[in-house]
């Protein structure tokens, strides 16, 4: 093997062992997920849960997450008032999935949601923050669970 040799596949394992941060770290949940139905909470308080259906945009709503970032897009439809797209930040513990600080996403600046916030309601977020019980998670499937919401997705 020539010395040229030998420093193009030290190159390339300092490359590969420099890209392993970015690597999935949520499991299952990484990736884009479609979501197939949305449903609200209309029961009282202390009743067992009850969910009417919630239209879902026409050309589909998606979460997609990496790393400890969730960006929700709904193509064709500005869900947040302003765009298709909102950021999110969000934390999984056990079986829960927290998210937390909603953003307005636009290619050159992030706005923070107010925490009294009604534009994301039509996406599964009551208001700038939701948290969720991972009923059911696979590769292929999901089910999340709040008090105000029920969704289920699909891997896209």
């Amino acid at each position: 093997m020539t010395s040229f040799a030998k420093y193009i596949l030290v190159a390339a394992c300092i490359l590969m062992v420099g890209a392993c941060d970015k690597m999935p770290e949520n499991g299952d949940l990484d990736g884009q997920w479609q979501v197939t139905s949305l449903a609200r909470n209309v029961s009282a308080e202390g009743d067992e849960a009850v969910y009417a259906p919630l239209p879902l945009p026409e050309k589909g709503l998606y979460w997609n997450f990496q790393l400890k970032l969730l960006m929700i897009y709904t193509p064709g439809a500005l869900h947040n008032g302003h765009t298709a797209y909102t950021a999110a930040r969000f934390t999984v513990r056990n079986d829960s999935l927290l998210v937390t600080d909603t953003y307005i996403h636009t290619m050159n600046s992030d706005s923070l949601l107010d925490e009294s916030t009604t534009c994301l309601r039509g996406v599964g977020i009551d208001a700038n923050r939701e948290g969720f019980a991972l009923r059911s998670l696979s590769d292929k499937h999901m089910e999340l669970v709040s008090p105000h919401y029920r969704l289920l997705l699909r891997k896209y």
